[in-house]
């Protein structure tokens, strides 16, 4: 069986609005040297400013550090890619800190070149190079909020290489359905679903990709797609059998955080119209999307339209729209709570589709001045930034994990004489500490045994080990220590401590339960009751 080859376009070709080669020229400058610059410009700037700024690394980026340290095939919230990368950038470099914010933007920068090549299989240079440069404009790419950005990496970040790389992959695989290329898309749909498994959702759109359009229907009666469908299942399988082995555990986190969204919402009774959860979940998609949009209405643009007949039009629709769709009729259908960082992969086509679909006209001129209106808002970005921080420092980031893990670490090592092994507690305090101690100590998260597979209680009652819990004076905490009294009853040396913020005086201090399980033969037997 024959198939239409693909139309490959030197990165001089110009491709009129339909998207038909026309003839060439030379550009006085360089569209993907251009991008290059771009993406290294974005890497220095947002793994620098966070680096200065913040004292600490923020808490989910702690937790990732502290799992990959544990190298496990899962863990109790999201698979093991991005807990794994965290603990490889923090072990090649030997610090806790910058490596975080250079691996988050290592993948920005990775997103906006898989981004830029499919942008180049369906646009000329100068149009492609245009759409990239919109993405600088989407909050998700830099700085938006301190909770919602990519400046430090967690499983959102790892998501938007990953789902870019699928997205091109993907699309080429369609135009030329051979076994490399189907075997490739195979690879990016497991690392995607490895990253967080709300890449399901791009999976979806692509599933309606290819029973859509012809080039899919095509795919499908070749051996070369269910090559690539057993790479992508041989790729997640390790995190499969795991998930097996520990009860689907992360399937239940998931399902129990919407649980908890839907009972902060009770309070609320507008909450429950089923329009509400859509409408809110679309008002803050645009929110991050706006800076793009107005940047695009910078330039002219002459009438385009979507063509149907055409594989890229309907593909980048689809990848452009699909998943926000997918989410507002989930929303819809069960009732179910958004949350809108699941919106943080969604975008990366939204520069793609709207040149694509609005054409630019574009001058050198032009481009020059649109490049120059995207660098300033870059600028204004870092600023606001800055000044942000410095007016109101965010909290995780003045967290005093550094001076805490210093003194717990002290107080142990003088009291038994031996490293710390092992450091038990409420989920955040333990990341922080257990990163920034000098012994390295395991973590032990909740008191949970399923959290924690690496480490079972027998063993942490050989060790010894420091717990530790984050005080809010309500009567969950004593609640809490009362539970533990009974269930170690070994415990010992309990007492409570305040640490001062790092670098704000104006913020109370962070005050902490602390007590020790001595370790074999240096207190006392340990034999913890089951919880």
């Amino acid at each position: 069986m024959r198939f239409p080859q693909p139309v490959h376009l030197s990165h001089d070709a110009h491709l009129d609005a339909a998207g038909t080669p026309g003839p060439r020229r030379r550009e006085a400058w360089s569209p993907a040297a251009l991008i290059g610059a771009l993406c290294t410009l974005h890497v220095v700037l947002w793994t620098l400013l966070p680096a200065v700024l913040y004292p600490a690394l923020p808490r989910d980026a702690l937790e990732g550090v502290a799992w990959g340290r544990m190298w496990q095939l899962g863990y109790d919230k999201h698979p093991f890619l991005a807990p794994w990368l965290s603990a490889a950038f923090t072990g090649a470099f030997g610090v806790v800190g910058w490596p975080i914010y250079l691996a988050a933007q290592l993948c920005v920068a990775l997103a906006l070149w898989a981004v830029w090549r499919l942008a180049r299989d369906l646009l000329d240079a100068r149009r492609a190079l245009v759409a990239v440069l919109l993405l600088e404009g989407i909050g998700y790419y830099n700085f938006s909020s301190f909770s919602l950005s990519s400046f430090v990496f967690n499983p959102n970040v790892a998501m938007l290489p990953t789902w870019a790389l699928l997205s091109l992959t993907f699309y080429r695989a369609l135009l030329r359905p051979d076994l490399p290329r189907w075997c490739h898309a195979g690879l990016w749909a497991g690392l995607a679903l490895l990253a967080k498994y709300e890449s399901a959702i791009l999976l979806l759109v692509l599933a309606g990709v290819l029973l859509a359009t012809r080039a899919g229907r095509r795919s499908l009666a070749t051996p070369a797609f269910y090559a690539g469908v057993l790479v992508a299942v041989g790729v997640l399988s390790p995190n499969l059998a795991w998930l097996v082995r520990h009860d689907f555990i992360t399937v239940d986190y998931a399902l129990g955080r919407l649980d908890a969204a839907a009972l902060a919402a009770e309070p609320q009774p507008h909450v429950h119209h089923a329009l509400y959860q859509p409408l809110l979940f679309l008002k803050n998609q645009l929110g991050y999307l706006l800076p793009a949009l107005g940047l695009f209405l910078l330039l002219p643009r002459r009438h385009g339209r979507f063509d149907a007949r055409r594989l890229g039009h309907v593909y980048v629709l689809a990848l452009a729209a699909g998943p926000t769709l997918l989410t507002l009729l989930f929303a819809l259908g069960t009732g179910g709570h958004l949350v809108t960082s699941w919106g943080f992969p969604f975008h990366s086509l939204l520069g793609v589709a709207l040149v694509l679909f609005f054409v630019p006209e574009l001058s050198e001129r032009q481009l020059r001045r649109f490049a120059a209106a995207v660098a300033g808002w870059c600028l204004v970005v870092a600023l606001v930034c800055a000044s942000k921080y410095h007016e109101h420092p965010w909290t995780q980031a003045t967290f005093p994990y550094r001076p805490l893990a210093e003194r717990l670490t002290q107080d142990w090592r003088h009291a038994y004489g031996r490293p710390l092994r092992v450091v038990a507690g409420d989920r955040w305090s333990v990341a922080g500490v257990v990163d920034y101690a000098r012994d390295k100590p395991v973590p032990y998260f909740g008191w949970d045994p399923k959290a924690n597979p690496w480490l079972d209680e027998s063993a942490m009652c050989r060790t010894g080990a420091v717990f530790l819990h984050e005080r809010h004076d309500d009567a969950d905490d004593e609640a809490l220590l009362q539970g533990l009294r009974a269930r170690f009853p070994a415990l010992t040396d309990e007492r409570v401590i305040s640490v001062p913020r790092n670098g704000d005086a104006a913020e109370a201090p962070a005050v902490f339960w602390v007590a020790h399980l001595p370790p074999a033969g240096a207190g006392g037997a340990c034999a913890p009751r089951l919880p």
